[in-house]
């Protein structure tokens, strides 16, 4: 939504909490989800291997790859950018690049992870 005002500060200060939302909730939250996840199945006798949580877990490990290969550099190259524009005129078309790669592989890989719930429910 910060994106949206074009404002370089604005802009910049939206991406500072992206960032700092991604480490303080999306990592631990990936973490647990995980180690829930398998002791949930040790716990009630569920094999990892059934056909449903396979395939879920494999997409869950893909989206994992994709956030830490192309959201995670795309994020950082992002940060330093708004730092050198943060008190600027305007934001570079360097930045809004990398915001299009971010949302469509951001987007691709939400679109991944809700694969994955439903091949993890599916019996």
């Amino acid at each position: 939504m910060a994106d949206r005002m074009r404002n370089p500060a604005v802009v910049a200060f939206g991406q500072r909490a992206t960032n700092l939302a991604d480490v303080v909730f999306l990592v631990p939250g990936i973490a647990v989800l995980a180690v829930t996840g398998y002791v949930n199945g040790l716990v009630n006798h569920i094999h990892v291997t059934r056909p449903g949580l396979l395939v879920g877990q494999i997409l869950f490990y893909a989206a994992g790859a994709g956030w830490l290969l192309v959201l995670v550099p795309t994020q950082r190259r992002q940060a330093r950018l708004t730092r050198s524009f943060a008190t600027a005129d305007d934001v570079p078309a360097e930045y809004w690049s990398l915001n299009r790669v971010w949302m469509a592989v951001g987007g691709a890989v939400t679109l991944v992870l809700l694969v994955a719930v439903f091949a993890m429910f599916w019996r």
